[in-house]
């Protein structure tokens, strides 16, 4: 099941990528979109988020750790998961049209293109314009704005998928955790049968 069919053939220039994003981000605040022909299937190819638009040259730090660190300020870990990911992990976890899904930090939402239900789906996103371009494309999913730290999953969980902001540090100088690992902390804490979840780029974990 798919809402959005992928376009295989259109390859956004990283120059262009930027320009591109606030048109789109201009016509769904707007209302416009509609107007000019644009349609949701449009948005869902074309949108592609912050990951790698920080414009930032490594030439003005005094280091690598510098031009990173100021990287991940800019990028909140942001990079928007591969569609061909989010369809397998989808198929590989086999979602039930009765389940309860989330994805902590939802991006514009490219897991749940291939869900069953988007009534049952509910996450947070810390990013307010890829909030307002995944509350767009799936109007009925349960999409709040917000940090996952003070997230609180309205329901108990069937199966959790997500791509989790990677190399942040979310803890205290004395109990440092990564924000990946947060990520599948909060993941199981938030549910209570044993199911799996969709994790990009660590494949299936279970649940406790």
């Amino acid at each position: 099941m798919e809402k959005y069919k992928k376009d295989t053939e259109l390859q956004i220039p990283m120059e262009q990528r930027k320009k591109l994003n606030e048109k789109i981000l201009y016509l769904v605040e707007n209302h416009e979109a509609e107007l000019y022909g644009i349609t949701p299937e449009d948005i869902f190819n074309v949108y592609t988020g912050n990951g790698g638009l920080h414009g930032l040259d490594r030439k003005d730090f005094q280091n690598f750790h510098a031009y990173t660190e100021a990287k991940k300020e800019i990028e909140q870990g942001q990079f928007f998961t591969p569609q061909e990911v989010c369809k397998f992990l989808v198929a590989c976890v086999k979602p039930e049209p009765e389940d309860i899904i989330y994805d902590l930090t939802y991006g514009k939402g490219d897991f749940f293109n291939y869900l069953p239900t988007e009534n049952n789906i509910y996450g947070t996103e810390i990013d307010m314009k890829a909030v307002k371009i995944a509350q767009y494309l799936y109007p009925k999913a349960n999409l709040q704005y917000g940090d996952i730290r003070q997230y609180s999953p309205v329901l108990s969980g069937d199966i959790v998928f997500g791509n989790p902001p990677f190399h942040l540090e979310w803890g205290t100088k004395e109990a440092p955790v990564s924000s990946q690992m947060y990520y599948c902390k909060k993941s199981i804490s938030g549910t209570e049968k044993r199911r799996p979840f969709g994790f990009a780029g660590s494949g299936k974990l279970p649940f406790r």
